[in-house]
């Protein structure tokens, strides 16, 4: 077994470099976007409308002409109420947030399971 490990040690620390190589990348195209991106779009308009409508309960009751879960809401109206979430800016700042937060999440269920770097 010992000949084995020795063949298999350059191919995990090569799928080590492979997978921070493109963590990298995957940060670095965020952030291009969220720098070049333009206004916001319908989608997107519609949702940070619903997510600070005056009432929570107005957000629950018009929860059912929409699609993302309640979860999603939350989070931007909290973000909303800290001053971020009023213009293009702050909203593709919170977007750049959830996307590191998902490549994070990745990676640490990977890890959490005992499994080689995510690729």
């Amino acid at each position: 077994m010992k000949i084995l490990d020795r063949y298999h040690a350059p191919v995990r620390v090569l799928d080590w470099i492979v997978a921070l190589f493109l963590v990298v990348v995957i940060v670095f195209l965020y952030v291009s976007f969220m720098q070049t991106a333009g206004g916001l779009w319908r989608d997107g308009v519609s949702t940070i409308n619903l997510a600070t409508l005056p009432r929570l309960t107005d957000v629950f009751e018009a929860l059912a002409l929409d699609s993302f879960p309640l979860s999603s809401f939350l989070m931007l109206r909290a973000w909303a109420v800290t001053g971020w979430g009023e213009s293009d800016g702050g909203l593709r700042t919170y977007g750049l947030i959830v996307g590191i937060s998902i490549l994070g999440a990745l990676w640490f269920a990977k890890r959490l399971l005992g499994l080689k770097p995510p690729q």
